[in-house]
């Protein structure tokens, strides 16, 4: 190859290493911004679970001191059913 060619190559390399450096790079802050999207999501949801649970305790004693046996089983079988969702929830946007 003559000199001339070796330069016009070598700068046609390096635009196309500029081309998919700049669309890496795109790529890269929409998937920082998607994991941002899903790290709120997931502190939300956390934060519901976290409440919920706070809540499910505060149920369990007011139950134990007033309620009969079949509310308090109503009520624990739906609270465990949030707790569930919540759960399921949390391990989808892990992944």
């Amino acid at each position: 190859m003559l000199p001339q060619q070796e330069i016009a190559q070598l700068a046609q390399n390096v635009e196309q290493l500029t081309q998919l450096t700049d669309e890496l790079r795109k790529q890269v802050e929409l998937l920082k911004k998607a994991n941002d999207n899903q790290r709120e999501e997931l502190m939300r949801s956390h934060a519901e679970l976290v409440e919920l649970k706070k809540r499910y305790q505060d149920l369990q004693t007011a139950h134990a001191l007033t309620a009969d046996i079949a509310d308090r089983e109503k009520a624990r079988r739906h609270l465990n059913s949030l707790i569930t969702r919540i759960d399921q929830t949390l391990e989808l946007l892990n992944e």
